[in-house]
């Protein structure tokens, strides 16, 4: 029995312990509640333990209220002590997710926490992390609701926060990495003439860059260069050519430029280059050059028989020739020539007949060249044949039997355009031809003589029958001993005066131009 007392005594002690902490607990809003109850002229009583009318875990209310609620609720839920029930957190905003009484805890994803408690969006430009942030430097977004930034791509750039787009690197700039907050002014040598670029380019050669930052290149001046990538420019190389356009240009043969030009020179007269060159060089001895020649001519080829000259003229001959002029002529007559001396001037006088060597040809423009017993019915014909009768030893030193006749057609034209000795020749006058006799007829025989032909033996000259048949000619009769001169008849256009040897003299006759007579031609010393 005492036992069971004492039970009973600790069992009520530990109730009373157990009422007192929860009113001592609960004591500021039972005070709350009774100074409410005390402006509205509630009175305390109004406090009553049975309370399960708000709620069963309402375990302490008013009459309006409960004041202790036990209830527990979810995450996505909110105790409402008053009424001792679970509330949705989306009361606190649409987006929320986890809250308490007071505030949102948690908002869907690309929404933040308000200052009030509530949920908003994050706006392009922002993201979420608890509450809605700006995009860092570097980065943007441009939706809305995002979690997270992106960076600005590699020619773009933003230095500011909260921003939806990037900014394009300016034009002579670049941003050559991702999440840039700024961009780089392309440095000397290079530029960039677009946005939004990754890098610079080079200046190309011919031009250069000496600021920072630029659109454009600027162009070498005249007579300056530079190479790929360049600051500054230096003279142009020599042997080339810089005109200011921006190009360089090799000079070719026959042209030179020194350092820092402008444009290829001609070499003047008497040099020459290669092609490259950044100056001329002097043509060997015994050529020469006009101006911007690619090579020298050697002179003999310029002027025959010439050692040195200029373009236009010879200025010194080889030995035996001296000048006139600007050419060379034999200061005597050449070989196969003989000089005679008229009393009147010196000639030079061919010692065979025209045909007779190879040094003398009649085979010429406008002649037609046809052997004896052939008919030839042009003007200008020569004949070549078998003329001598008999044809052994009185023939001298005449270099043999053939004989070559022609027309006086055919003779002014051969006599015209024989290139011998670097002399002019033509055919005698009618005057010019008796002065080689009879006075120097003993010292112009034999082999060093006048070679002229004689139907009479006995003179030292080459026999020559007296005439050949030759077809075609006006009276076909061919002279091998008669020579053509140059004078023709005023009163007969068909005729010209011929001359023959006759017993050591020559006669005057007047002929037909188209018979066949020996062709000799002179040249004035």
């Amino acid at each position: 029995m005492k036992t069971l007392k004492a039970f009973s005594l600790i069992e009520l002690t530990i109730s009373l312990i157990t009422i007192s902490c929860i009113m001592a607990a609960f004591a500021p809003i039972i005070t709350k509640k009774l100074k409410i109850s005390s402006s509205s002229s509630s009175p305390i009583s109004t406090v009553k333990p049975e309370c399960s009318k708000f709620s069963e875990d309402c375990k302490l209310c008013d009459s309006n209220s409960c004041l202790i609620c036990n209830k527990n609720c979810n995450e996505n839920e909110y105790k409402n002590i008053s009424s001792c029930e679970c509330e949705p957190c989306t009361n606190r905003g649409e987006k929320c997710l986890t809250c308490n009484a007071n505030k949102c805890t948690k908002c869907d994803t690309g929404y933040g926490i308000t200052k009030e408690g509530g949920c908003e969006i994050c706006n392009k430009g922002y993201y979420s992390d608890k509450t809605c942030k700006p995009c860092p430097t570097g980065q943007y977004q441009n939706q809305e609701a995002k979690t997270s930034c992106i960076n600005c791509p590699a020619g773009k750039y933003q230095d500011e926060e909260g921003q939806s787009l990037c900014k394009n690197s300016p034009s002579g700039s670049y941003v050559n990495s991702q999440g840039a907050t700024n961009y780089t002014p392309c440095p000397t040598g290079q530029y960039q003439n677009q946005e939004a670029k990754t890098s610079c380019i080079n200046c190309p050669a011919g031009k250069y860059q000496d600021e920072e930052g630029q659109t454009l290149c600027k162009t070498c001046p005249a007579g300056k260069w530079s190479e790929e990538k360049a600051t500054s420019c230096t003279n142009c190389l020599a042997g080339y050519k810089c005109d200011g356009s921006g190009t360089i240009t090799i000079c070719q043969r026959g042209y030179y430029a020194p350092l820092g030009s402008s444009t290829c020179s001609l070499c003047p007269i008497g040099t020459t280059s290669s092609k490259g060159s950044a100056s001329c060089s002097s043509c060997p001895v015994g050529t020469t050059s006009s101006a911007g020649a690619a090579s020298c001519t050697s002179c003999s080829t310029l002027f025959e028989n010439c050692t040195q000259c200029s373009p236009t003229e010879c200025t010194a001959c080889a030995d035996n020739y001296e000048l006139n002029n600007g050419k060379c002529e034999l200061s005597g007559c050449p070989a196969n020539t003989i000089e005679v001396d008229t009393g009147i001037s010196k000639l030079c006088v061919t010692q065979y007949n025209m045909g007779d060597k190879t040094e003398f040809p009649v085979n010429v423009s406008g002649v037609k060249v046809v052997s004896t017993g052939t008919n030839c019915s042009a003007n200008a014909c020569c004949w070549q044949g078998k003329t001598g009768d008999p044809c052994d030893s009185n023939n001298g030193d005449y270099s043999g039997c053939n004989r070559t006749v022609c027309t006086y057609y055919a003779a002014k034209i051969i006599c015209n355009n024989l290139n011998y000795g670097g002399r002019s020749w033509r055919l005698p006058t009618r005057d010019e031809i008796p002065l080689f006799f009879p006075s120097t007829y003993s010292i112009n025989i034999g082999t060093s003589g006048l070679m002229l032909c004689d139907d009479e033996p006995g003179y030292g000259s080459a026999q020559c029958s007296g005439h050949n048949v030759c077809s075609g000619s006006y009276t076909g009769k061919c002279y091998a001993r008669e020579v053509w001169s140059s004078t023709t008849l005023i009163d007969d256009s068909s005729r010209a005066w011929g001359w023959f040897l006759s017993d050591g003299e020559w006669a005057g006759n007047k002929m037909s131009k188209r018979q066949a007579y020996s062709v000799r031609c002179v040249s004035e010393l």
